[in-house]
């Protein structure tokens, strides 16, 4: 492989200049000047290929950067400086590829390719340009430039689409695709904050959790939209303007369809009132939804003419069809039972906004009659607010696996 002259008196260190750059096993052999046969044989040594530690998270959402960690794993970079040995240099030749794992475990494409500059004992990769077809597992490889790309560390990751927070009103960024392809379930909740406040903290944080635990098997994504989310006050929603709130309302109904979720208890909600101001906005809404200038809560005769849990029950199950919708009753008893006199107020109706008590609690009678009467939808009955969680959560599961198969899962192309 090399032969080098020996030290003045036979005594010091030899330097390979250039290394050993083919592995295998060697022996140094001493030899005087003339002879072929040598005075001394070292023994056996190995000569190996580079071992490189490659790690990176066990799981990447899709459009997110991740970090790729590579170390030298088979060299003792701590004796090397004792002994004032230079450290190996990895080839600026050198790259990582990604490869998605086909059904038996085999490599099936390379779908990203970076070359690495030169570097030694470690260093990090900011990959930022992957863009996985789909999500499931993939394979990292570190591969040597000048030994034909032989491999000389690799791991296994897992992709998985987006995590949303569980209270976000935009949607994915991948505009052009459908939640459908993006296998994300938007669930938009309606209730009234104010008697339904206990409630409303389970869904967004308890059943949240627990529904996107179990949908974890078919990449499913949950959102839940509640836009009385963190409002103390009815009246918090339409600080901005009553269309605009009903605007936003109506449109995340839509952007969620067909799944919705409607928690009910004895308040029929807020009637905003309505200012000069609203008129012109009014006149817009109604052309954009013409149903909402003619059909008002018989008991409602002033402002709106329902409320803004009416319409939202109205626009999503009254006037479609409910399946994917959702509609849950807390048992009156509660109140009476659990409930004590002092804190009874914010449960019972009182006046709303531009109503009568008396007015308020017929408009909920005859809302709650009418969502009786839908075909094909079942409001069940719960007798206490710890009772929703595993309830709601059971049926949401069930509606949302039936609405995501994984035969559905998304093309390479999308």
């Amino acid at each position: 492989v090399d032969v080098m002259p020996v030290p003045a008196e036979n005594e010091g260190t030899i330097t390979l200049p250039n290394g050993i750059n083919i592995p295998g096993t060697y022996v140094l052999k001493y030899f005087t000047l003339g002879s072929p046969l040598p005075l001394s044989v070292s023994d056996r040594f190995e000569v190996a290929f580079p071992c490189i530690d490659v790690a990176a998270p066990a799981q990447v959402e899709i459009g997110r950067p991740m970090k790729v960690s590579l170390r030298v794993d088979n060299f003792d970079f701590v004796r090397a400086a004792a002994m004032g040995v230079e450290p190996p240099r990895m080839s600026a030749s050198d790259s990582v590829a990604i490869f998605a794992i086909g059904a038996k475990g085999e490599d099936a494409k390379c779908v990203w390719l970076q070359v690495v500059p030169s570097w030694t004992q470690s260093t990090d990769l900011n990959v930022s340009t992957f863009k996985p077809p789909a999500p499931g597992q993939y394979r990292i490889k570190y591969r040597l430039g000048m030994y034909d790309d032989s491999v000389a560390g690799e791991t296994l990751f897992t992709v998985k689409f987006p995590r949303k927070g569980a209270n976000r009103f935009a949607t994915f960024e991948l505009e052009t695709l459908s939640t459908q392809a993006l296998r994300e379930a938007r669930v938009f909740v309606s209730l009234n904050p104010t008697d339904m406040d206990q409630e409303l903290v389970m869904v967004m944080k308890d059943i949240a959790a627990s529904v996107q635990s179990a949908l974890e098997d078919i990449n499913v994504t949950c959102t839940f939209v509640c836009l009385n989310f963190r409002q103390a006050r009815e009246e918090s929603a339409f600080e901005h303007g009553v269309c605009r709130a009903i605007r936003k309302s109506l449109g995340e109904i839509d952007k969620c369809r067909p799944l919705f979720v409607s928690l009910l208890g004895e308040r029929y909600g807020l009637v905003p009132q309505l200012h000069a101001r609203d008129n012109r906005g009014i006149q817009q809404m109604y052309e954009e939804y013409p149903w909402m200038e003619n059909l008002k809560n018989p008991f409602v005769n002033t402002a709106l003419g329902y409320s803004m849990l009416e319409i939202e029950l109205l626009y999503s199950v009254l006037m479609v069809d409910p399946e994917g919708a959702l509609v849950y009753h807390r048992d009156l008893n509660y109140v009476q039972n659990h409930v004590l006199p002092k804190d009874r107020g914010k449960y019972l109706e009182v006046g709303c906004g531009e109503m009568k008590t008396a007015a308020a609690r017929s408009a909920m009678a005859d809302l709650t009659m009418r969502l009786k009467g839908v075909t094909g939808l079942e409001i069940k009955s719960y007798p206490h607010p710890d009772a929703i969680v595993d309830l709601l959560s059971r049926d949401l599961i069930t509606v949302i696996r039936q609405q995501f198969p994984l035969s559905s899962t998304p093309t390479m192309v999308e």
